[in-house]
């Protein structure tokens, strides 16, 4: 008899024909004599099908180390080997356990995520397993220790006994995080000491306190725009890391204001669109550069600007309660650039008019600096930070504690003080007497020759002519 092959014809159809069937033969060309004519009659298909091997099972737990406690409900993704396709997902029981069942073999990524780690700003913990035919592969999904996160989160030293706190400080309406307001944990000491860590939400609203004991009750607190602060009780033992959110009623809108500059030269750039993608604020700098969107909702906003000879430029922001200050550095050229700069306006500053002199004057004719810009003075008191501002000079002794001086037409004289825009005794107030701790901000005022560099608003309260007036000190206090 003629050759049988295993052939797809010119029909596409599939099966085992003569040889000298029209078409082309492109799979197995087998004589008959080499294959029994009962095989080929059984499975004429199936004979060039390769078997799966059986598939295995991965079995596991996970468990929190910084809670000391397994992960209860936490999502378990089984993906394939590149990390990018998923093939199943369970979650733990109550023990932390899990298991994935007829996984086919070979390597696999297995990913554990709980909200626990997000609000420890920690990625998904992510393990590859290799999984064999018919076997069961053993992984465990434990989350770093707080020996190993500690660095992260915390300057100092870890110490035993010791626990730290990470949240977001949120509005109680909207639900919206608020950037740049304080947190502090305080608790008392065996010797009825009070001790306290404080810290700042960054600008996604989140605070770390770190060095807090465990052995004992902390009161948390976050601190509203007045002063006022809301307090909640918290036992932190066992566990050494914490997840807790404060909530604040705050029923402030916010603001989104800025410069946008030429990052080479400095120089503002006028006539650039900004906008609010997605909302109906938009506007243009002014010659200053300067832009402003006031009374706005807490939410998130894609802020955009934009210049015929700069290009384009965005920044999502995250608005609370409080004043976003943008700065926006352009350039005509295509060089690397370090992109928007956002800062969180501190409300009593804001309403104190610090800000906006601030932009108006820059530093050619005032020292503006914050309670952060004060404390990178590496210094123990704000006489000794206030040393080697621009057109002054500390006299570090004085009938009165240390006090600023500075030269005008060639007369010398001490900078008058103003705390919290009330004018000082010279005969009274010292210098040293203020902790950096308690300051917001200082502004100094050295003379500039002819014109009061002093503010209006403050010159006028100095006594005697406004010529007499020897620029000034102005200092912030929380």
């Amino acid at each position: 008899p003629p050759p049988r092959m295993a052939c797809v014809g010119a029909d596409g159809l599939a099966g085992v024909r003569p040889a000298f069937w029209p078409g082309v033969c492109l799979c197995l060309a087998l004589a008959s004599f080499l294959v029994p004519s009962s095989a080929l009659a059984q499975a004429p298909v199936e004979s060039g099908t390769i078997e799966a091997p059986p598939p295995g099972r991965i079995v596991g737990v996970a468990f929190d180390s910084t809670a000391a406690q397994p992960f209860d409900s936490a999502a378990v993704l089984l993906l394939d080997a590149g990390g990018v396709e998923v093939r199943d997902r369970v979650w733990t029981d109550a023990d932390g356990r899990f298991s994935f069942d007829a996984v086919p073999a070979g390597e696999h990524v297995v990913v554990l995520q709980h909200d626990h780690l997000a609000n420890l700003r920690l990625t998904p913990i992510l393990r590859t397993v290799a999984v064999e035919s018919s076997g069961e592969s053993t992984v465990r999904l434990d989350s770093p220790s707080l020996a190993t996160m500690w660095p992260l989160l915390c300057d100092e030293a870890l110490e035993d006994g010791v626990s730290v706190v990470v949240g977001r400080i949120v509005d109680s309406v909207t639900g919206v995080p608020q950037p740049g307001l304080t947190a502090a944990a305080r608790w008392w000491t065996q010797e009825a000491q009070g001790r306290s860590v404080v810290s700042r939400t960054d600008a996604a609203g989140l605070f770390t306190l770190c060095g807090i004991p465990s052995d004992r009750p902390v009161i948390l607190m976050a601190m509203m725009l007045d002063g006022s602060t809301v307090e909640v009780r918290a036992e932190l033992a066992p566990a050494m890391a914490h997840h807790r959110d404060l909530e604040l009623h705050l029923a402030r809108a916010g603001a989104i204001q800025g410069v946008v500059s030429d990052a080479e030269t400095g120089e503002p750039i006028p006539d650039a669109a900004v906008t609010l993608v997605g909302t109906d604020y938009r506007t243009v700098t002014g010659p200053d550069g300067w832009f402003g969107f006031s009374d706005l909702e807490q939410d998130r906003y894609l802020l955009e600007m934009e210049h015929l000879a700069y290009g384009r430029q965005q920044k999502e922001l995250l608005l609370g309660s409080r004043t976003l200050d943008v700065d926006a550095r352009f350039s005509a050229r295509a060089i690397e650039l370090e992109g928007v700069t956002v800062t969180v306006l501190q409300p009593r500053l804001e309403d104190e008019g610090f800000y906006h002199r601030r932009r108006l004057r820059g530093a050619t004719q005032a020292t503006f600096l914050t309670a952060e810009e004060l404390g990178a003075r590496h210094a123990d008191n704000l006489a000794w930070a206030l040393r080697n501002v621009t057109g002054t000079w500390m006299r570090m002794i004085g009938d009165n504690g240390p006090y600023l001086e500075a030269s005008s037409r060639g007369v010398t004289c001490s900078l008058p003080v103003f705390l919290d825009g009330m004018l000082m005794d010279d005969g009274v107030f010292n210098l040293r007497n203020l902790d950096l701790d308690e300051i917001l901000a200082v502004e100094v005022y050295p003379p500039d020759g002819v014109l009061i560099a002093l503010p209006r608003e403050f010159e006028g309260r100095l006594p005697g002519p406004p010529d007499a007036g020897c620029g000034g000190l102005l200092i912030w206090t929380r």
